[in-house]
């Protein structure tokens, strides 16, 4: 299916910069192709199933997971048709978490969502803080007011997965 994705994902590109409309928040037309370069060469590929689609992800974890760190993902999310065998992307899914250890030891979780359309537009966003204990377990969410530095938040996410190179080396 990557090879698929590499057939199919260029035709995709190629629309990008005919398709960004003026009005909405959007991604630099050349970074977000470069983003989406980097999933189609190095994301991780999970088939999906009746409930989520087709995706590729890349993931970037930033210090230890049982300590304070930064995680981040951007996935492309799309069908494989039955016809030919290829992924088509619909979405593109950004997601940036800090998360920091509280007094009694629970996780605050700030964390920024973006689903932007190929075409960079974003389409759907969500800033979220959640509450967790060591385990895992949900103890409250809130959403935060995502009008407040949406735009400059997107825009670093899409700078930060447009000049991403994983710890190995090229993705």
């Amino acid at each position: 299916v990557n090879g698929a994705m590499n057939r199919c994902l260029p035709a995709s590109l190629a629309l990008l910069a005919l398709m960004v409309p003026a009005g909405q928040p959007s991604a630099d037309p050349a970074r977000f192709l470069e983003v989406l370069r980097h999933v189609r060469d190095g994301g991780t590929y999970d088939p999906g199933d009746a409930a989520d689609p087709a995706s590729f992800t890349l993931t970037d974890v930033v210090g230890s997971t049982s300590a304070a760190h930064d995680a981040g993902y951007v996935s492309v999310e799309g069908f494989v048709a039955k016809q030919d065998g290829l992924f088509y992307p619909a979405l593109v899914d950004f997601i940036s978490e800090r998360w920091t250890i509280g007094p009694k030891g629970n996780w605050t979780i700030k964390q920024w969502l973006f689903a932007a359309g190929i075409d960079g537009r974003v389409r759907f966003e969500m800033h979220n803080v959640l509450h967790e204990t060591p385990d895992r377990h949900v103890l409250g969410e809130k959403e935060q007011d995502p009008a407040s530095g949406s735009d400059a938040e997107f825009a670093a996410l899409v700078s930060r997965w447009a000049a991403y190179t994983p710890q190995g080396g090229k993705p």
